[in-house]
């Protein structure tokens, strides 16, 4: 069976991709008009973009261009997001207005993606396509990502338009060359956004091998891909991916062997404790101090071949002793490298850290935090002043002033009904318990799958078992597996990471719902036929 052919209509025409974009645009009217209104209300109270202490690195692009005159860009911060900011940099206006009205758009229009891979890929898409697309476009980490400056607020929509477009592009019929461009644009794009993006690679190889009898990409195509593939090179920190994989692998280091044994005495102690709360190093390794200790051991008093290699002389040394450390342990126990990426999306998806972003009170008191005060020190003070739209010249903002400036008083209102409608949602979109409010030091053992985690678990796995859903969910299952696990491999737990997988979480519990639907349909149409129900495409089953 091709993609988008109906249960228990083997002689209907398949549908192509103009049919798929029709019938996904009426069908996400309802979605895309709640998603509008929500967006309203939170840009009422909250028109201006949240300016983070990450959002720095992402602007300072902008600040050497524009009032420097030099191309200087963080390796970590390549490369698509900063010339976004330097973009909006150069409308009339506030930045921080122009960025969280755009980003806001973007990520409501990019819902057609999801809405054209529900189209293309469930059988029984009309009940179910309403309720997906209405589930993201009323989830709060869109909501509040899209009104950051952080390169996750494009990276969402890039991920969803990049998967309408696969679902177009594999329907096979004649205009599906215009829908693989689109999706060669729009996952380059992806890629090229954050560095921790290329962790989809792996995944989307596989997934474009598993097509391939199905559609391909072009020469020219691949042509177009080969200068994103080596873009992707010079992205990162060098510095913070050692880091963040010794981080990571800590407790795996092997204090046993005699490679660099003096480094390993001073932390015997600390990777022997680290080893034995592996079941919750997830948050084990903030406990400990493990990611301070390492951020900057020259800091130490008690381990003094520790506090050598801190030194700033001492670079490329310390960064060849951190891989050293960190791949000896990794090659030794890859299983509890795994169980430790593994613990820390399980923990990412059972966590509601996106609805205190967006209550009232939320901008005013981060600008009055001692991480904003940086913004008004005489370096950043120009940038600063076209973030808000303030006058070039005159008195310096205060944190009281910018505080006043982005308070809306009177429509808290507005906050509160975004709050009640969100929360819910969020509610529901949790993968993992046990509920936050609990001590957070337990084991991962301890956490279980809520009713929509077992909707998405099993969802992925039906995706890749079914040939109806292989060539759309079941590529983006490994797509979204593999961005994850090589994102909490390296990274920390941050609920943030795991926007890119939130369409594929999606669409896997509307796979379950389909494949549900679809085998009652058989086992009625069976009954009262008087014969057995079969799983053949004859019957509109899963077969190809």
């Amino acid at each position: 069976m091709r993609v988008g052919e109906e249960s228990g209509h083997t002689n209907a025409p398949v549908a192509g991709v103009r049919s798929f974009l029709r019938d996904a645009l009426i069908w996400c009217v309802p979605s895309l008009a709640a998603g509008l209104l929500v967006r309203a209300l939170l840009l009422a109270y909250r028109p201006y973009a949240y300016w983070s202490d990450d959002s720095i690195s992402y602007g300072a692009f902008a600040r050497s261009v524009l009032e420097e005159g030099e191309w200087s860009m963080d390796p970590k911060r390549r490369w698509l997001y900063p010339v976004w900011v330097l973009a909006t940099r150069l409308l009339p206006g506030p930045d921080l207005v122009w960025l969280g009205w755009l980003q806001q758009a973007l990520g409501l229009a990019a819902l057609i993606g999801l809405a054209c891979a529900i189209r293309a890929s469930l059988a029984h898409w009309r009940p179910i396509l309403p309720v997906l697309t209405l589930w993201l476009a009323l989830h709060p980490a869109p909501l509040h990502y899209g009104s950051t400056v952080l390169a996750e607020s494009l990276l969402l929509p890039c991920i969803l338009l990049a998967l309408g477009a696969w679902a177009l592009w594999v329907s096979g019929d004649r205009w599906a060359g215009p829908a693989g461009w689109a999706f060669v644009a729009t996952f380059a794009a992806f890629l090229l956004l954050k560095p921790s993006s290329r962790f989809a690679l792996p995944g989307a190889a596989v997934a474009l091998w598993m097509v391939s009898r199905r559609a391909r990409l072009r020469p020219l195509q691949w042509a177009a891909l080969v200068p994103c593939l080596l873009l992707l090179g010079p992205m990162g920190s060098r510095e913070m991916g050692k880091w963040l994989m010794l981080t990571s692998s800590f407790p795996l280091v092997r204090i046993d062997t005699g490679r660099l044994a003096p480094l390993k005495q001073e932390i015997a102690d600390l990777v022997t404790r680290a080893r034995q709360s592996i079941d919750s190093y997830y948050i084990m390794d903030r406990e400990l101090g493990v990611k301070e200790f390492l951020g900057d051991p020259s800091k130490q008093e008690t381990r003094p071949e520790w506090r050598e290699l801190g030194e700033k002389a001492n670079r490329e040394k310390r960064l060849g002793a951190y891989g050293a450390l960190a791949i000896e342990g990794i090659l030794a126990r890859p299983d509890l490298m795994a169980f430790i990426a593994l613990q820390r999306a399980v923990v990412a998806f059972s966590q509601n850290e996106p609805l205190a972003q967006l209550r009232a009170d939320f901008m005013p008191t981060k600008i009055r935090g001692e991480d904003f005060a940086r913004n008004l020190e005489p370096k950043w003070l120009r940038q600063t002043r076209g973030l808000f739209g303030l006058p070039a010249s005159g008195p310096p903002p205060t944190q009281d002033s910018l505080c006043a400036r982005v308070s809306r008083a009177g429509r808290g209102w507005a906050a509160d009904a975004v709050c009640a409608v969100v929360t819910p949602v969020l509610d529901w979109s949790r993968l993992f318990g046990p509920p936050d409010g609990m001590d957070r030091r337990l084991s991962v053992w301890d956490f279980r799958p809520t009713p929509t985690g077992w909707l998405v678990l099993m969802g992925g796995v039906l995706s890749l078992a079914l040939p109806r859903y292989r060539a759309v969910a079941g590529a983006w299952a490994l797509i979204a597996a593999s961005y994850i696990a090589g994102v909490y491999a390296v990274g920390s737990g941050h609920p943030r990471f795991y926007l890119p997988a939130l369409p594929m979480v999606v669409l896997a519990a509307g796979v379950t719902v389909d494949a549900a639907i679809t085998a009652m349909a058989l086992a009625w149409r069976g009954r009262r036929r008087g014969t057995r129900p079969d799983a053949s495409g004859a019957n509109g089953g899963f077969g190809p």
